[in-house]
């Protein structure tokens, strides 16, 4: 499947915690939110449940557009319970250049990280 112009973000938030996955790419170590590229006939909602599941292991229960950021949709989320875990096709590349993990991080935390793109972090930061 190909996939269309349009990203989807998962806002995962628990007992003060969000779910952010921790990149190591190219020599950089930056954060982001789970989600990625609509595949093309496929709805973004349905994007979002596949995202969720591919980057955290969890299951989507409930979902709501949060915000938008450059017209792509950011969701507020609940998910079930169990441990994060990646299972994405991403887990295919080399680890050593391209590395995946996500992890609750602490909301106080947001100000100190580098989150990508920059415009999420700081409506995260007004959000929360």
């Amino acid at each position: 499947m190909t996939r269309t112009e349009i990203r989807v973000s998962a806002i995962i938030v628990q007992d003060s915690k969000i779910v952010l996955i921790h990149r190591k790419k190219d020599g950089q170590e930056y954060w982001v939110l789970p989600g990625g590229h609509v595949e093309d006939g496929e709805s973004p909602e349905a994007a979002l449940t596949r995202e969720v599941k591919e980057e955290t292991g969890r299951d989507l229960l409930s979902s709501k557009v949060a915000f938008y950021i450059d017209m792509h949709p950011v969701y507020s989320c609940r998910v079930d319970s169990g441990n994060l875990i990646f299972t994405g096709p991403e887990l295919a590349n080399d680890p050593a250049v391209d590395w995946y993990n996500p992890e609750w991080v602490s909301v106080k935390l947001l100000p100190t990280l580098t989150i990508y793109p920059e415009s999420v972090k700081e409506k995260l930061m007004t959000a929360l």
